[in-house]
């Protein structure tokens, strides 16, 4: 019984915690530096995005927990796209986004259980 619950309060922790840093990109993704520069904050929402799930993962040591807050993650990326400034720039970011997407289940998603495998082994050698 314990571990369920430190499981879903550390689940509700990491959910605001995500939340929390979604909504101030979100806030930022509106200003005029981010439609600037928006091939770069792309970039860096997909950088971030994986990162998120690579911690989170490894912090709570289930996927299956961690869903909701890449889904959260990936949602918030498609809704940036909408502070492009012409629809041309919206529908070339989104074929972007789309091929981020592809390179990631292909490359980097098969790739982050050998990553995950390593660290844990990592954390036992300290």
């Amino acid at each position: 019984f314990t571990t369920h619950l430190w499981k879903r309060s550390a689940l509700a922790l990491l959910v605001y915690i995500n939340g929390a840093l979604q909504i101030c990109l979100l806030r930022c993704a509106f200003s005029d530096m981010y439609k600037d520069n928006i091939q770069f904050f792309l970039f860096t929402l997909f950088v971030i995005r994986i990162t998120i799930k690579v911690a989170f993962t490894s912090f709570m040591c289930e996927l299956m927990l961690t869903v909701p807050i890449a889904i959260t993650n990936q949602t918030l990326a498609v809704f940036t796209l909408l502070a492009a400034p012409t629809l041309f720039d919206f529908l070339v970011m989104y074929v972007a986004l789309i091929g981020l997407q592809f390179m990631e289940r292909i490359y980097i998603g098969p790739n982050e259980d050998v990553v995950m495998g390593k660290l844990a082994v990592w954390q036992r050698t300290l």
